[in-house]
């Protein structure tokens, strides 16, 4: 068997390494985070597509929001029916 190489294009090598740096997620992420928390302390609990209506965010970036605040365990989603409900895991503040 033959080895066959293929040679690289200079073109390509150059654009590959000239691209310009994605914007991160994480403060658009941790902000959401935060406004969602403040409107489940505020009202207890929420649908997911109510939180998509009153924090004015892309729904993707809410949905990522509570995804993360579920892997960390400060919220709870619960199916029911049609709708995913969030709530507080416990109050924010204890005192």
């Amino acid at each position: 068997m033959s080895e066959v190489i293929w040679p690289m294009i200079e073109e390509e090598g150059a654009r590959a390494s000239v691209r310009a740096p994605r914007p991160s997620l994480m403060t658009p992420l941790g902000v959401i985070e935060g406004e969602v928390l403040t409107y489940l302390d505020r009202h207890g609990s929420a649908t997911l597509r109510r939180l998509n209506q009153e924090l004015r965010w892309p729904a993707y970036m809410v949905m990522m929001a509570v995804g993360a605040l579920i892997r960390t365990g400060l919220v709870r989603g619960i199916q029911h029916e049609l709708e995913v409900v969030i709530r507080l895991r416990k109050p924010l503040y204890e005192f």
